[in-house]
């Protein structure tokens, strides 16, 4: 359940901070991928990062940010289960997303209004085959 207006004011600065390092890990973590450098530890920390994502940013009542985050944690949890290959448009992609996440935390800060993020999220979907 999100937090009350109240709450989500009150939590608004410990939220982007670490939202902002969770993105920075992603990033970081993307460009290893898109590096070739894709191991289990790369790969579970990008499940991790975009699961713990997902939890503040419902938690905080910011949906559109949600929503690609448990994208993104599907994409890598289906990954360590063997059931998806990474592609380069796949990767590249979540890379974008991401971007457009550090730009809606930026609006959150500035205007307390996330982006909609549904049209990269639901081409992030349509390449990776992942089902409503």
């Amino acid at each position: 359940m999100p937090f009350s207006k109240d709450d989500q004011q009150q939590y608004k600065a410990l939220y982007l901070q670490t939202a902002r390092e969770y993105v920075k890990i992603l990033q970081e973590n993307l460009t290893k991928l898109n590096s070739g450098n894709e191991t289990a530890d790369v790969i579970d920390t990008l499940h991790r990062d975009s699961h713990s994502l997902k939890g503040q940013s419902e938690m905080m009542g910011y949906h559109s940010i949600g929503v690609l985050a448990l994208l993104m944690e599907d994409i890598f949890r289906n990954k360590k289960e063997k059931n998806l290959i990474l592609t380069p448009e796949i990767v590249n992609q979540m890379s974008q997303g991401v971007q457009e996440i550090a730009v809606s935390l930026d609006q959150i800060d500035k205007v307390n209004k996330e982006l909609d993020l549904y049209e990269i999220t639901e081409k992030l979907k349509s390449l990776a085959k992942i089902p409503d």
